[in-house]
């Protein structure tokens, strides 16, 4: 298999199991094309998944974290001003250097633009069937909320699950869908199996069992490994 990252990539990687010893796998990827899927948790899962897992996959991240002009904006006039309240100077220049650092990490790191819209979103969509051809594998944060740090997964999108239609009306055969699950008490990344579609029904219901499917399998990981209390009540 071909390496994807890229030098500051691999290094940012190498970091990141440097600050966090002792962390390890458990369970297997399958060998070839799939679709990962892991509770962003404010950035720790993505983080987590893209430092530890054995294979190097393709992240799907937002299309302004991938240009600087755009990062910067993002940051400044949201992440840092918004989320953070810091005062615009302050949060003006951590965007400056944020932006400087973002978009070659994520280029590095073979990341995959995400961008909002019917139509955009098809770009997305047509880049990461060109890494499934390879062999490849993409990462993604189906969350509906990004900032939400809690161990549990919540509602998620499910655009990326027309990957399956695109998938099958070329090769004729189901696309895995892999859950991942990042605990922070057993310092573990855990693999779970992969979740495909059937084809027995229409593809908008067996979206939405799919989507279900993986979101309980996620959160079934999190109570197995005693970061989430109990059973999520589900809304």
């Amino acid at each position: 298999m071909d390496r994807i990252f890229g030098p500051l990539g691999l290094t940012v990687r190498g970091g990141w199991r440097l600050v966090h010893p002792g962390w390890r796998v458990e369970g297997t990827l399958p060998p070839g094309p799939a679709v990962l899927l892991v509770h962003h948790q404010n950035l720790f899962g993505p983080v987590c998944a893209e430092a530890l897992l054995p294979r190097e996959p393709h992240l799907w991240v937002l299309q302004p974290f991938t240009r600087r002009q755009d990062c910067r904006r993002h940051y400044r006039d949201y992440t840092f001003s918004v989320r953070c309240g810091w005062p615009r100077p302050l949060a003006a220049l951590a965007a400056g250097a944020c932006s400087l650092v973002i978009p070659p990490l994520l280029s590095s790191l073979g990341a995959i633009p995400v961008c909002r819209g019917r139509r955009e979103i098809l770009t997305t969509l047509e880049l990461s069937m060109q890494v499934l051809n390879r062999g490849e594998q993409v990462l993604l944060c189906p969350d509906l909320d990004y900032s939400d740090g809690t161990p549990v997964l919540g509602p998620l999108y499910t655009g990326f699950l027309h990957l399956e239609k695109a998938w099958f009306r070329r090769h004729r055969t189901h696309l895995p869908f892999v859950p991942l699950y990042c605990s922070r008490k057993r310092r573990q990344l855990v693999i779970g199996p992969a979740v495909c579609f059937s084809g027995t029904l229409p593809f908008v219901q067996e979206r939405s069992q799919i989507a279900q499917a993986l979101r309980d399998r996620i959160n079934a990981m999190g109570i197995a490994c005693g970061d989430i209390p109990q059973r999520p009540t589900q809304p």
